[in-house]
């Protein structure tokens, strides 16, 4: 197939048209377990709805007082499928990031229609085996928070304990699935700090795009809510100092003061188009492309002029086709509540908009209601910028009562919003300048 050099975006690039559908990758499974609910489509009603899903906390180990905690999960439940008679045996080698890996890969591939009532893949799907779909997973902590523990014992006992490493090591966030569902396709762990989630995702786009999967399993986890990470987020001076939960998350707003440290998963699956049509999965959006970039700048502070963040969105919107770059946009935004990084985000996008772009963009911060839940955030962002795609209506942005200068004149709802959406912007950013943007728009048959 020939390619045609092009200028799009602001970048040259080698674009090969879409003539082959194997190509063209598409979601065709979600699932999400955060704060604001332990499914998809709770999470998502409750963000129209405002609801927020940050706790207070109290731990005297920390002067953090907020927090986005998950309530109800019940591993032993949720897991069943795939554990052992002996249960709390099986859960002593898996992290809590780990049990929620598990538990998004079960749940996203039955929403995919992949596995059998016994979380097994299903024999009679045309063309694809075990070894056509991977698992990646991202996790920005995983079970690092282990490690303390185990140093004290074998200071205590002499020796050290096997469960400890399995809780420890981050990349059973991706093998523990695999293992425990009988997966053989491509299996690993990305970890990138705040941009995790997000670059999961498009790591496993790529897997399908070199050959190496059919479909991919994908996605973000996160559980470390406890007083080691809280304090040592806090004294990097990036944690709210507010103690109210309801108003501590304010995107956008003057009075922001640091982002609120979430917990949960996302957990998406991709697939070639031409296999979902084969085995008859429903599509719920085609991914578009994605962009990554460095700032090169700081440990924690973006780069003044947004240099990462400009060259990750103009990557990916360089991937997506003409007729979605001229519709409704929504930018599903990264948007932390901390000083630089809201002020920074809005001129990156600005910046690579076009003002007829713009004027066509709705801008929305789950974290508002979500918290932030780090290596997840990327895909759980991502998850309900889909949904607000195909369900036609956009969540707002909550807590917004001063608005930033840089959002004047821009469309920031602070109700949710009736609307079609023609590309979803993903944007995830994180420390050390690593800056990731996803892109998603609505799926239509086409040969």
């Amino acid at each position: 197939m020939p390619a045609a050099a092009e200028t799009r975006g602001g970048r040259e690039r080698l674009y090969v048209p879409e003539k082959d559908p194997s190509r063209r990758i598409v979601v065709i499974g979600m699932a999400a377990v955060t704060p604001l609910g332990l499914d998809v489509d709770t999470t998502f009603r409750n963000m129209l709805d405002g609801v927020s899903g940050i706790s207070a906390y109290d731990d005297p180990q920390t002067r953090v007082k907020v927090a986005g905690l998950v309530k109800g999960f019940d591993p032993v439940e949720r897991l069943k499928q795939v554990l052992s008679d002996n249960p709390q045996k099986d859960l002593s080698r898996m992290s809590e990031s780990v049990q929620y890996a598990v538990d998004g890969t079960l749940r996203a591939m039955t929403d995919a229609g992949l596995l059998t009532d016994r979380a097994k893949l299903r024999d009679d799907l045309p063309g694809v085996s075990s070894e056509d779909i991977g698992v990646i997973m991202g996790t920005g902590i995983g079970g690092a928070l282990r490690i303390a523990p185990a140093a004290r014992l074998i200071e205590e006992r002499g020796r050290g304990a096997a469960d400890d490493l399995f809780q420890m090591l981050l990349e059973r966030t991706s093998s523990v699935p695999e293992i425990r569902i009988g997966l053989n396709g491509p299996v690993f762990t990305v970890t990138a700090a705040c941009a995790t989630g997000n670059i999961a995702i498009g790591v496993g786009a790529d897997q399908i795009t070199l050959g190496n999967a059919k479909i991919m399993v994908v996605g973000g986890v996160e559980s470390a809510t406890d007083y080691v990470s809280l304090e040592l987020f806090r004294a990097s001076g990036a944690l709210t100092r507010s103690d109210n939960p309801s108003t501590a998350c304010r995107p956008w707003d003057k009075d922001r003061k640091g982002f609120i440290f979430g917990q949960g998963y996302g957990v998406v699956v991709l697939s070639r188009l031409d296999v979902a049509r084969a085995i008859g999965a429903s599509i719920y959006a085609q991914f578009a492309g994605h962009g990554e970039a460095g700032d090169a700048y700081h440990d924690t502070a973006p780069h003044p002029q947004a240099r990462g963040q400009i060259l990750a969105l103009r990557k990916m919107l360089a991937k997506v086709p003409e007729e979605n770059l001229q519709g409704n946009i929504l930018l599903d935004a990264h948007a932390t509540s901390t000083t630089l990084g809201d002020e920074t985000e809005v001129t990156a996008v600005k910046t690579v908009l076009t003002e007829e772009q713009l004027s066509k963009t709705v801008f929305s911060a789950p974290k508002g209601t979500l918290s932030h839940t780090m290596g997840a955030a990327g895909a759980v962002e991502a998850i309900v910028g889909i949904k607000a795609m195909n369900e036609g209506v956009i969540f707002p942005n909550v807590n917004l009562d001063n608005p930033i200068k840089e959002i004047e004149g821009l469309n920031v709802p602070t109700k949710p919003v009736e609307r079609e959406t023609d590309l979803v912007v993903n944007d995830s950013f994180g420390f050390g300048g690593i800056n990731s943007v996803t892109g998603f728009i609505p799926f239509e048959e086409r040969e």
